[in-house]
């Protein structure tokens, strides 16, 4: 990939309407239709905070949960700024006159740390979930959920600073996309490609295999159905655990996906054609949309909290 940056063809670009910019315009009504219900989420968990303690709710989980879906929604602002709106070619003429650094920079600089964050609160929410499954102590989960979120931030902060350090640059994007259509990528990358892919893969490996452990955990517990006594508990209990169990499985599966084309790019390095490497980047993002979204629409839909609902949730749910 080569640098647009003073190149008179892409100076004199001219925008016109195309495919990609409708496919954007699409992804970006689902994601504010969707961000307002997490937005939704926020406020009635604020609302029913007090009345959730007494009826046994666990604020830790729905805590993680927010925090979890708010760097995720972060994320793909970011992934709009990088990739997605650069694609349209609507600031190719811009980018390519003026190569404006500190923008770009800082772009990536958000990016990656939500990038890295929201892995790690992923993590850190399946992990809550599982820990209190299993009965920990509430003093130990309590300090979790207020001390390990401040350093998940602080290694994001740490992992992403390379990025903005090492200068950005805005490149074309290979085949099937049009002329004109780019990217913002990290300079990072390109002068330490083996550290960065190792990087990348290793937050991507540790958060897939951390979530597919305690997943296996959560469904062991589960089946063995001695804390969770299904047949003694409220239907609103029963519900309320299969909307945190489906919740994970939705978050597992893009993780999964998302592990598996890594793991295929990186062993497969020079050996993929550049056309099939260029849908990498949107395939990311679909992804990213459906973990993101998804979750976000089936917990609101489906966990009691958010039902104005005439009997009271069970005190005895502990498992929420």
């Amino acid at each position: 990939m080569l640098s647009i940056y003073g190149v008179p063809e892409y100076i004199v670009f001219e925008y016109k309407l195309n495919w990609i910019t409708i496919a954007v315009l699409i992804a970006l009504l689902y994601s504010i239709i969707c961000s307002l219900v997490f937005f939704k989420i926020i406020v009635l968990s604020l609302e029913k905070s007090k009345q959730n303690e007494k009826n046994g709710l666990r604020q830790e989980i729905i805590a993680s949960f927010i925090l979890m879906q708010s760097t995720n929604i972060l994320l793909i602002i970011s992934e709009f700024l990088v990739i997605r709106l650069p694609l349209t070619t609507l600031f190719t003429s811009y980018f390519a006159l003026n190569s404006p650094q500190s923008l770009m920079k800082s772009i990536l600089f958000f990016h990656y740390i939500m990038f890295h964050s929201s892995q790690l609160l992923t993590v850190l929410f399946c992990g809550l979930r599982v820990s209190i499954l299993y009965s920990i102590r509430d003093s130990i989960i309590k300090k979790a959920i207020k001390i390990l979120p401040i350093i998940i931030f602080i290694i994001g902060f740490l992992t992403a600073f390379p990025h903005f350090s090492s200068g950005a640059d805005c490149v074309q994007a290979n085949f099937p996309f049009n002329f004109g259509s780019l990217l913002i990528v990290s300079l990072f990358f390109a002068s330490n490609p083996r550290f960065a892919s190792i990087q990348v893969m290793s937050f991507i490996s540790f958060s897939s295999i951390s979530i597919l452990i305690f997943s296996w955990l959560m469904f062991k517990k589960i089946q063995e159905g001695k804390k969770l006594s299904f047949q003694k508990s409220s239907a609103q209990s029963v519900k309320v655990e299969r909307t945190l169990t489906v919740t994970v499985v939705i978050l597992l599966i893009p993780f999964l996906l998302y592990f598996l084309i890594a793991m295929l790019v990186l062993l497969g390095a020079g050996r993929i054609p550049p056309g099939i490497l260029s849908y990498i980047p949107s395939l990311r993002s679909i992804l990213l949309d459906a973990r993101t979204h998804v979750a976000t629409l089936y917990f609101y839909f489906t966990h009691p909290m958010f039902k104005t609902a005439k009997g009271r949730i069970c005190p005895q749910t502990l498992n929420s």
